[in-house]
């Protein structure tokens, strides 16, 4: 990926179109069967209160269809934490069987569903989504907001009501990234990583109460009423993508980009500021960070659907690019 960013500037300086290489699928699941947990190990605090639901009907709870799902369907991947053991911090992480390497992608829709009223949530509703890469089969995903800090590879996590002041999180293995290490695309002063600030001004704003099934005004429960504040991700579907660079970082080291429908939240660089592998599995998870549960469990979790792994292959014209390019180069200063 680093090989082809230098050929389509080059490219560029003189005119000269570059084609981009092709993506092939590796992986993909779209959560529609309960088969699919044949595609993951699972690793959690509790089984018995952090878990996941293969094929689960999310029509139930009143949410549309995942905006890649193409066929109207409404199964996914649902995970809960601290769903009946208040009293600790949990988390669940599911990483994929399969491991990846080189330069690659994670595409997948997300919804995080928060236990209201609205804009801050009820008691209990700062949970966290979480997504990443480099997983090694057995570590939990709860670095930087859990006791004992554990994480492994490069990872995010954000939550659904902007309810902790660091909403939008970067993780390489257990180490919370500081916003000061210039990581997060909405800079490095002190709210670059809170939902409040302008950067993520295009997430949140959406009426509850008028939601189908989940919406008070339709008959749901009295407290999803309200409409969730500005630059929060929770009651809506987004797609997320993780871009694995090779080469991409500080001195040739990897990278990960971190994007919300297109949006770049951060990227991780693994030549500064602290090292992580991405190669090895991807991962996906939830947290509930604190001791108090939700005041209504069923109200609170997170879905993940329609999931996919992209290998992309450096171009193999860039050899012959170079020196064309360098040649037109040539030519047109001689002509000048």
């Amino acid at each position: 990926m680093g090989s082809f960013r230098y050929a389509a500037i080059l490219a560029a300086a003189i005119g000269m179109p570059v084609a981009a290489a092709s993506a092939a699928t590796v992986f993909s699941d779209n959560f529609n069967t309960a088969a699919s947990s044949a595609n993951y190990s699972v690793v959690s605090s509790d089984l018995t209160s952090s878990f996941p639901t293969y094929a689960y009907d999310y029509s139930a709870m009143g949410i549309p269809s995942a905006p890649n799902s193409g066929d109207g369907t409404r199964l996914g991947l649902r995970l809960d934490a601290n769903f009946s053991a208040p009293g600790a911090a949990e988390s669940i992480t599911l990483h994929t069987v399969n491991s990846y390497s080189g330069d690659y992608s994670v595409k997948f829709d997300a919804w995080i569903n928060v236990n209201g009223p609205f804009p801050d949530g009820g008691a209990g509703s700062t949970n966290y989504l979480m997504g990443g890469v480099g997983g090694d089969g057995t570590t939990n995903n709860r670095g930087g907001f859990a006791s004992p800090a554990t994480g492994v590879g490069g990872w995010f996590a954000v939550n659904g009501d902007n309810g902790n002041g660091t909403d939008y999180r970067l993780h390489k293995n257990n180490v919370l990234q500081a916003a000061a290490t210039g990581q997060y695309a909405a800079g490095t002063g002190t709210t670059a990583r809170n939902g409040t600030d302008p950067y993520y001004a295009g997430f949140g704003g959406f009426l509850i109460d008028t939601m189908p099934v989940q919406g008070a005004s339709n008959g749901g429960p009295a407290q999803q009423t309200g409409t969730s504040g500005v630059g929060t991700f929770g009651m809506a579907w987004h797609q997320v993508e993780l871009l694995v660079d090779a080469d991409g970082g500080t001195g040739g080291a990897a990278s990960v980009q971190w994007l919300v429908d297109g949006l770049r939240i951060g990227t991780l660089d693994a030549g500064a500021n602290g090292a992580f592998a991405p190669n090895g599995r991807v991962t996906l998870g939830y947290s509930d960070p604190s001791s108090n549960n939700s005041d209504n469990p069923p109200l609170s979790f997170a879905l993940i659907d329609n999931m996919r792994v992209d290998a992309v292959p450096e171009p193999t014209t860039f050899a012959l690019l170079v020196p064309a390019a360098l040649t037109l180069v040539a030519r047109r200063r001689r002509t000048a």
